[in-house]
């Protein structure tokens, strides 16, 4: 039997302030208005695909610079 492999979906906050050319604060700062914006309570998690859709970054390139890849 082979082993899961779990994908993560969710942007870190080092992610976003790395794509967003900011400090950790900042990156902070942006998810927490990323959240509001969803509706979201604090305590919820932003996937790549909403991160990529609140500040228009292509989803490719999201992932390209965030998911590292398994080859």
């Amino acid at each position: 039997m082979s082993p899961m492999i779990i994908k993560r979906i969710c942007i870190r906050t080092n992610e976003a302030a790395a794509l967003l050319g900011v400090d950790k604060k900042q990156g902070e700062r942006k998810l927490r208005l990323i959240k509001a914006a969803l509706g979201k309570e604090n305590r919820h998690y932003i996937t790549f695909r909403e991160f990529a859709e609140y500040t228009g970054i292509p989803l490719a390139e999201v992932l390209e610079a965030c998911v590292p890849s398994t080859r």
